[in-house]
């Protein structure tokens, strides 16, 4: 017993020696280039392509529109063939600046725009308001949020005149969701 004992122990860590021994040479002998590959195709590779530079400004009734969301969605049937949208925060002042991914700008090319703006109804600050997530107040007609549906529409170029992404936006709210405090009882 003590010398299968001893066998078996002097069998073991040459086993794992062996198993252990190619493992850490293969490794960094194809880790290396692989690692090399993955990130010079992650870290170079520009998804989005050229863009121009979009910005401008939003309003409502005269108005700025002080928060929300614009965003781009290329227009395919106009041939722009873009794979993703570009999108920009409305700031206090209207002003809003798109990106596309982490890109600055848009890719040229033809657009249906949307606009979001909404706020939490007043009293409510609960993220899971009965459950589920509060019904936001529009502060805009809610036709706009739709880039397909909004009517709204432009083509992002090079050299672009001051003003050519400014959307005036007109129209009444409508009704808005009711919220009611939830009662404790």
């Amino acid at each position: 017993m003590v010398g299968k004992s001893v066998q078996a122990s002097n069998f073991m860590p040459g086993m794992m020696a062996a198993r252990r021994g190619p493992r850490p040479a293969l490794l960094s002998a194809c880790s290396a280039p692989l690692v090399a590959l993955l990130l010079s195709g992650c870290a170079g590779e520009d998804l989005v392509g050229p863009t121009v530079p979009v910005e401008g400004q939003i309003t409502w009734k005269g108005n700025e529109v002080t928060t929300g969301t614009v965003i781009f969605l290329p227009d395919a049937s106009k041939g722009n063939a873009a794979e993703y949208d570009s999108r920009g925060a409305i700031d206090a002042s209207g002003h809003y600046s798109l990106k596309t991914l982490d890109k600055e700008g848009a890719p040229p090319g033809h657009y249906m725009v949307g606009v979001v703006s909404s706020k939490r109804p007043p009293g409510v600050t609960d993220p899971n308001y009965r459950g589920f997530p509060p019904p936001n107040i529009p502060l805009i007609p809610l036709k706009y949020q739709n880039p397909a549906s909004s009517g709204l529409t432009v083509e992002a170029r090079e050299n672009a005149p001051p003003g050519e992404y400014d959307f005036k936006l007109e129209g009444e709210i409508g009704r808005t969701p009711r919220v009611r405090p939830t009662s404790k009882q």
